[in-house]
């Protein structure tokens, strides 16, 4: 008895200086094993925590980083054109154009730090954990959203394939507006010739015709650069709506395209 208390006791301190080695974010930090089995089963615990913790704190670090740079650019265009105007270097008849272009750039930065804030709250919705009871109805979100793009469609001749049933979806009218908005934007960003939208009782999904997705495990995160170098939070925010609202999300290369497809599990068709 007193062997097996000796032993444990040693298991235990091992485990306790795993623990401080991961606070202390130390590079090399080894697992310990043992011969009795809870002491195991605890470690693993600790070993995936600190791997998680990692894993958070390896996003966190990177998602600054972007958010900064994101922040940079357009700061140092908007006080480049001020330091322009202030030192009268430009011509009369272009004062106007600069002003505009401090307009445009600071209201890109306003939607940009709005769409964070957004997240943030997602993120916190989350970790609430509480149960959704409302409904909304999908149908009549995805025609409305649609009108966004008619103009773009026209344009850019891209067609719109369209095969819609009646389909009610746990949530609010404003997160899933801002769902089905950002997954049209990225559809239309990449589609070559046309847009496919199927909806059903518990299911929506979004076709375009264009390339495939070459990070599709890292497509969902922040301000992660896709194919045209275009960043940003919008596909975060889809993936947060639906985990909020327990909806699954599937993205994956098709022949001719790319498929996103938004269902919950316990219901799928």
């Amino acid at each position: 008895m007193s062997i097996w208390m000796s032993l444990t006791l040693k298991d235990i301190k091992k485990i306790t200086t795993f623990c401080d080695d991961t606070i202390n974010d130390k590079n090399e930090v080894n697992p310990i094993f043992s011969k009795n089995d809870e002491i195991n089963s605890l470690n693993i615990k600790v070993a995936q925590m600190r791997k998680k913790l990692i894993s958070i704190n390896d996003t966190k670090t990177s998602m600054i980083q972007n958010i900064s740079h994101n922040l940079k650019s357009p700061l140092s265009s908007i006080l480049l054109a001020i330091e322009l105007l202030k030192d009268e270097e430009i011509p009369k008849n272009q004062i106007g154009s600069y002003y505009d272009k401090i307009y445009t750039v600071a209201n890109k930065m306003l939607f940009d730090i709005q769409r964070l804030l957004n997240l943030n709250k997602l993120n916190f919705l989350i970790s609430q954990k509480k149960q959704f009871k409302d409904t909304v109805d999908m149908k009549e979100i995805v025609i409305t959203c649609l009108y966004n793009f008619d103009h773009y469609f026209e344009s850019h001749k891209i067609g719109v394939q369209l095969n819609l049933y009646n389909s009610m979806f746990y949530g609010t009218e404003e997160h899933w507006e801002d769902l089905v908005m950002n997954l049209l934007e990225n559809a239309t960003r990449y589609a070559r010739t046309y847009v496919r939208i199927d909806l059903h009782k518990n299911s929506l999904s979004i076709f375009n015709d264009g390339d495939s997705i070459e990070n599709i495990d890292s497509i969902f995160d922040p301000y992660q650069k896709g194919k045209n170098g275009k960043t940003g939070l919008g596909l975060s925010i889809v993936k947060s709506i639906c985990t909020l609202y327990d909806y699954n999300i599937l993205v994956k290369n098709k022949d001719g395209g790319v498929l996103f497809k938004i269902y919950r599990e316990k219901e799928n068709e």
